[in-house]
């Protein structure tokens, strides 16, 4: 129990880390390659499922943002999930917007996912 409980507060960490510092500098990426990148199939499959994405299969900057954003799938308790919401960090990173249509498209599918899961987790 004491590690689920851990794991839960490092995913809510890694969420705020993901907000407060720029991606350009967590990914080691420019900015056009965060704003062109596509989202792989199987990151997405894997998101819409309602899965932790797969970090074997994460390639692209799109990728990393909606493996992060995944990490909301594998929380144990549904105290965590209601100090998600709370925060606000994840809905900014759901936020997220890019200059390649497909990957907005991918994002908006990923929302999506987020928003049934929440309906299924909390009254």
């Amino acid at each position: 129990m004491f590690c689920q409980i851990l794991r839960d507060a490092d995913k809510l960490d890694i969420f705020r880390v993901n907000v407060e510092t720029p991606l350009e500098e967590i990914l080691n990426v420019t900015t056009e390659d965060i704003e062109t990148s596509p989202v792989s199939k199987k990151v997405l499959a894997d998101a819409i499922l309602c899965r932790n994405c797969d970090r074997r299969f994460v390639a692209t900057p799109a990728d990393h943002i909606v493996s992060h954003i995944s990490l909301v799938f594998g929380l144990v308790y549904d105290e965590s999930i209601r100090i998600v919401k709370e925060q606000g960090y994840l809905d900014q990173l759901l936020a997220f917007r890019s200059k390649n249509r497909e990957t907005n498209d991918a994002m908006e599918q990923v929302r999506g996912a987020v928003h049934t899961f929440f309906s299924h987790r909390l009254p």
